[in-house]
C-alpha cells in the first residue's frame, strides 16, 4: 500500500486507535491508496497470470486480507502475519479474481522473538 503522508511510519509504534484506523477496510491514506485501491492493483496483476497454472505470490498480509475478504465475505477478518501463506485458484475467465480459497497458514507469532 502506498501510505502517502504516512509512508515510513512503523506499525508497532502506532497507538491502538491508529492501528485500528489503518486496518479498517475503508481506510484511505492521506495522499496515498485505500485498501480498495490495493485490491484493484492485485486483481490487475493476477489477471495477467495463467489461471490454470500454479503461482507463488510473496506479499504482505494487508494485500492478502483486502483481496480475500472482498471475495470471500470476511474469510480473513485479521491481517495475516508476515511470512504467512494462502493457496487459491483464480477464476478461469482471466479476471484476476479468486475462485476458491484452498488453504491458509499463518506464520506463528512467538512473542519471545520480539
Amino acid at each position: 500500500m502506498n501510505f502517502g503522508e504516512h509512508e515510513g511510519l512503523h506499525y508497532d509504534n502506532l497507538s491502538e486507535s491508529e492501528k485500528a484506523r489503518f486496518s479498517s477496510s475503508d481506510f484511505q491514506a492521506a495522499g496515498g491508496e485505500s485498501w480498495a485501491d490495493v485490491r484493484e492493483r492485485a486483481v490487475k496483476h493476477f489477471s495477467k497470470l495463467e489461471s490454470r497454472q500454479a503461482h507463488l505470490a510473496f506479499t504482505h498480509g494487508g494485500l492478502i486480507a483486502s483481496y480475500i475478504n472482498h471475495y470471500f465475505d470476511g474469510e480473513m477478518e485479521e491481517m495475516q502475519p508476515n511470512g504467512s501463506f494462502i493457496g487459491l485458484h483464480l477464476r478461469e475467465d482471466g479476471s484476476g479474481e479468486p475462485d476458491s480459497l484452498d488453504f491458509r497458514w499463518d506464520f506463528p507469532f512467538i512473542e519471545d522473538d520480539i
